[in-house]
């Protein structure tokens, strides 16, 4: 009875025993399952940092397909220019009235545009990086070598939002034209809140076909008052390298707006002068327009030039003149107040200028294709024919 029971101790304690033993074994196994587990996962996110690393670095930065190569030796065709590009892929040369110089850019620079915009990434690869400019190497039919300069347009450069709620000023908004193409929103941003200020929105207008500007800009203020400055300014006068350019500014007309009088009528016209600056449907605008000193006011429409003023020559004398005259980035110390303006806007100086040296140096440069004394040292004093390669056969 005693033995029985003895047993039954035992056999209950070895049950015991290979319980356990079953559950350490079967703990073990789950530790190494799960040690195997910890290593597939780590595994797999070192495959996919390494997926994200290839991926990141593959990432390429966007540009128009449409490029600007300044420098070109003089005399070279658009056959030449071809010929060191078309490895790239299918494009065309292009530049400033091309009817009238059919076969050779007559100012140093020409554009040459891609059917597809990876080329110019390419193209990107294969240049060396000098003073700010990417700069390649072409060969020209009698097999001299030249360094030209390479400059794409990078879309992000496109726009600048500087108010994440900047639609809802959208009715405060200007257009520039006028500009150089080379000016990206950040540049534009800068320059028109150091002269009015409330900058909320900036953008480029892209052409859709090349993605590349066309030379205006829509900015978009977040004030009244800055909005008034900047259309009583007319326009803004751009330094470079000794050469000057005008931008005009202008309001930009709203589609589908109504009538700022009688807030029934959909809009048929906008007054630009100082004193208005509303939209007005046809009968409001014969109204208020009969006032005495609102006569001469004449209706803008989309697709109509309106600044009459600025079609006198004296009057652009004097602009210039009077932008000469003043330091750079500073006001005019004559005061000017809106009701003068709304009087005689056509004689008003605006001052508001860039220095080379301060601004998208040589942008202006570039644009009118003149010879700059800052690249071209840079380019015959160029020795590495690294920026050759890819002309090699």
């Amino acid at each position: 009875m005693s033995m029985n029971i003895f047993e039954e101790v035992a056999n209950a304690r070895n049950q015991e025993i290979e319980n356990w033993l079953a559950n350490a074994l079967e703990s073990h196994q789950m530790a190494n399952m799960y040690e195997l587990c910890l290593e597939q996962v780590a595994m797999e996110f070192n495959n996919l940092l390494k997926r994200e690393v290839e991926n990141s670095s593959a990432i390429r930065t966007r540009y128009g397909r449409k490029v600007f190569l300044g420098g070109l030796p003089v005399g070279i065709t658009s056959g030449e220019i071809l010929a060191n590009f078309d490895r790239f892929g299918p494009a065309r040369v292009d530049w400033p009235h091309k009817a009238f110089h059919e076969n050779v850019p007559p100012s140093g620079y020409a554009f040459i545009i891609f059917e597809n915009s990876a080329a110019v990434n390419q193209i990107i690869d294969m240049c060396a990086y000098i003073d700010h400019k990417h700069v390649i190497g072409i060969r020209t039919i009698d097999g001299a070598k030249r360094v030209i300069e390479v400059k794409p347009w990078d879309i992000k450069n496109s726009q600048l939002v500087l108010m994440n709620d900047w639609p809802k000023y959208e009715r405060l908004s200007i257009f520039i034209g006028g500009l150089p193409r080379t000016i990206t929103a950040g540049e534009l941003a800068s320059l028109i809140q150091e002269a009015v200020g409330g900058v909320a929105y900036v953008g480029i207008e892209i052409d859709e076909h090349t993605e590349y500007p066309k030379g205006a800009a829509k900015i978009v203020f977040n004030s009244q008052e800055a909005y008034v400055r900047a259309i009583a300014m007319r326009e803004i006068t751009v330094l470079s390298n000794g050469n000057e350019r005008a931008a005009e500014i202008k309001p930009f007309l709203q589609p589908k707006m109504k009538c700022e009088s009688c807030n029934c009528y959909g809009a048929t016209s906008f007054c630009s002068q100082i004193r208005c600056l509303k939209y007005f449907c046809d009968a409001c605008w014969k109204v208020k327009h009969s006032a005495p000193g609102l006569t001469s006011h004449h209706p803008m429409q989309k697709g109509r030039y309106y600044f009459t003023a600025k079609n006198n020559k004296d009057d652009k004398i004097l602009r210039r003149d009077a932008s000469r005259s003043q330091p750079l980035w500073q006001h005019s110390s004559n005061s000017t107040s809106l009701e003068s303006l709304s009087i005689a806007p056509s004689t008003f100086m605006n001052t508001h200028l860039i220095d080379p040296r301060l601004r998208y140096r040589n942008s202006y440069d570039s644009a009118v294709g003149t010879f700059s004394p800052e690249i071209s040292p840079a380019f015959t004093a160029f020795s590495n024919d690294s920026v050759f390669d890819f002309t090699k056969q």
